[in-house]
């Protein structure tokens, strides 16, 4: 059966538009979303490094197209890497964002005042994460849930060669649309670098794939099939995230390596202490690079 086919609680919203006129649906898309913004707050998190404001080729055109959607309450920039002089003029290079009608926050990640936060957390014995784009993403959205103003939240990386509105439009509309009801919507596009002319993608290839093979394996033997029904198991770490919680707010969120490398690794952990649980030694099944 072709990519139409759905199965089991995993739903997979295709490109189709792409055999059609790709400006009129964008122009669709976006009514609906600035139908759906009356009605809900819709916040756009950027992590983001200053060394990637240092690539305009690929910034400056993620920043225009976001500067022209209109459906957006709020943006929030978690800035990583940068000292004060790099904070002010990131706070210029983003201030094209604000609006009469939309809101932007810089988080200065290094400042003081998130590090003085951090360092208490540690002192708890309490891990924080290494610095990267991982931990400013975390540090972002503990402050924008914090204010409780955001109904539903997106995220996503500052560097995609590829990106344009439909992208962030299709990441967003699953979950604001009151017509639906997920629970989960993960963005996904192939990881191919036009410049180098190479693949990418070598985490889901050589740990990912083999990884959750071995867990289905697994797990199919204990009666669970879920994994099984997931076409594009690459997505399942690769990309975007919406999630919605008991107070009904939403994120969407397209995941750094950072933050993806430390949710395998605790499911990791996870999945090897279940497995000792329940065997008395690890099963065949477990790849070389599990154990």
């Amino acid at each position: 059966m072709a990519d139409f086919h759905q199965e089991g609680i995993i739903t997979t919203l295709h490109s189709l538009y792409e055999a059609f006129d790709q400006d009129e649906y964008l122009e669709g898309l976006e009514k609906k979303l600035v139908d759906y913004a009356s009605h809900l707050n819709i916040c756009l998190l950027l992590p983001c490094l200053y060394s990637e404001l240092q690539n305009p080729q690929v910034l400056d055109p993620i920043v225009n197209d976001i500067s022209q959607v209109e459906y957006l309450h709020s943006i929030v920039v978690a800035l990583g890497g940068a000292d004060y002089a790099q904070f002010q003029e990131a706070r210029r290079y983003f201030s094209r964002l604000q609006t009469d009608k939309r809101d932007l926050k810089i988080v200065w990640v290094d400042g003081p005042g998130v590090q003085e936060i951090l360092n208490r957390i540690r002192e708890k014995d309490i891990a924080t994460g290494v610095a990267g784009k991982g931990q400013s993403a975390w540090v972002a959205l503990g402050y924008i849930l914090g204010h409780e103003q955001a109904d539903v939240i997106a995220l996503h990386d500052c560097d995609i060669v590829t990106y344009n509105r439909l992208l962030l439009g299709r990441l967003i509309e699953p979950v604001a649309n009151p017509n639906n009801d997920f629970e989960f919507c993960k963005g996904y596009y192939a990881r191919i670098s036009p410049s180098e002319r190479a693949m990418k993608g070598r985490v889901t290839r050589l740990f990912v794939v083999p990884f959750v093979d071995a867990m289905m394996k697994i797990m199919r033997e204990r009666g669970f099939n879920e994994l099984e029904n997931f076409p594009f198991i690459q997505a399942w770490v690769n990309t975007a995230c919406p999630m919605i919680d008991e107070d009904a707010r939403a994120e969407c969120f397209e995941e750094s390596a950072a933050t993806r490398i430390e949710r395998i690794a605790i499911l990791l952990e996870f999945f090897l202490d279940w497995i000792g649980a329940h065997f008395e030694t690890l099963p065949s099944a477990i790849c070389p690079a599990a154990r």
